[in-house]
């Protein structure tokens, strides 16, 4: 089986081609010309394509979230899966890595390439005024676009672990809540929010439990709004959404659908598997079962 490995240099915040290097070790086989280096998110998606367009049936992300997105994006056009025979798997060296965190049960990340096996998806699509996007884990409006931004600005010298803790405090201290139109399955809900969760996989943000275990290929998206809450009142439920999920906070509102559309005279910004994309407007969806992904629990 024709496979390609497609390295974010930049992952980890420039130290992610060490990683890669002891990971690459433990890689029964590999040949150089099975990988490839690359330095910005637009040579990721056009090496993955590349790869793809060549017979690559195995395309493995080497990186972060945003990796995993950009990669699983190349298998996409108008919506559609181009690729339907071919598996993304991803080995992680960025600072987050949840959709890996979810897929992986635990094993070594090497491991996940003897052992996993592959199972279907469903992608979230994302069209706003200018752009498609495609999503395997979470997207995110409000407090998370902040928390992005600021963690792009961390020291190097902070540890990974704490590379998205402490953005989000600082986040939580300065952060100003919006008003949006938002309709959820074609109902209209206009409220000002804290932030806004669309997930297809189980966690985010640097480990907090964020959406649905067995969700991965239901056809829903699981939607979480935050309403503004005082800082202390957020504060006090950290804990609980690390250990058992945003959506079991009382003061959250939880639910699924299969359409989102949101509007606001403003330009605002959407995350979407970590990377920051800006709108007016936009509707996302789920394309079931869209694409073949290597892991390692059972499928539902």
């Amino acid at each position: 089986m024709k496979r390609v490995f497609i390295i974010n240099s930049q992952a980890a915040r420039g130290k992610a081609c060490k990683k890669w290097q002891r990971l690459a070790r433990d890689i029964a086989g590999l040949k150089s010309e099975e990988v490839v280096i690359c330095l910005n998110w637009h040579e990721i998606k056009q090496q993955a394509s590349k790869a793809l367009l060549d017979g690559a049936k195995l395309v493995v992300a080497v990186g972060g979230d945003g990796t995993a997105g950009q990669v699983a994006s190349a298998f996409f056009r108008n919506g559609i899966n181009r690729f339907p025979d071919a598996t993304l798997a991803i080995l992680p060296v960025g600072s987050g890595c949840d959709f890996f965190r979810f897929i992986s049960g635990k094993i070594k990340p090497t491991d996940l390439l003897r052992r996993g096996q592959t199972q279907k998806f469903d992608v979230m699509y994302v069209t706003t005024d200018e752009k498609q996007i495609y999503g395997i884990n979470t997207a995110s409006i409000g407090l998370p676009t902040e928390i992005i931004l600021r963690k792009e600005r961390v020291s190097y010298w902070i540890p990974d672990f704490l590379c998205y803790l402490v953005p989000t405090i600082q986040s939580i201290l300065k952060f100003v809540p919006c008003s949006y139109s938002l309709w959820i399955d074609g109902r209209m809900k206009s409220s000002k929010v804290l932030a806004l969760f669309i997930t297809k996989g189980l966690y985010g943000g640097g480990g907090m439990k964020l959406g649905e275990p067995g969700d991965y290929n239901s056809g829903r998206l699981a939607v979480t709004l935050v309403p503004p809450v005082g800082i202390g009142k957020f504060l006090r439920y950290i804990l609980q959404i690390y250990l058992k999920g945003l959506r079991s906070v009382p003061i959250v509102e939880a639910g699924f659908a299969h359409q989102i559309r949101l509007e606001d005279s403003v330009v605002l910004t959407i995350e979407v598997d970590g990377d920051l994309y800006p709108f007016n407007s936009l509707e996302i969806k789920v394309l079931p079962k869209a694409i073949n992904v290597l892991c390692y629990f059972q499928a539902s």
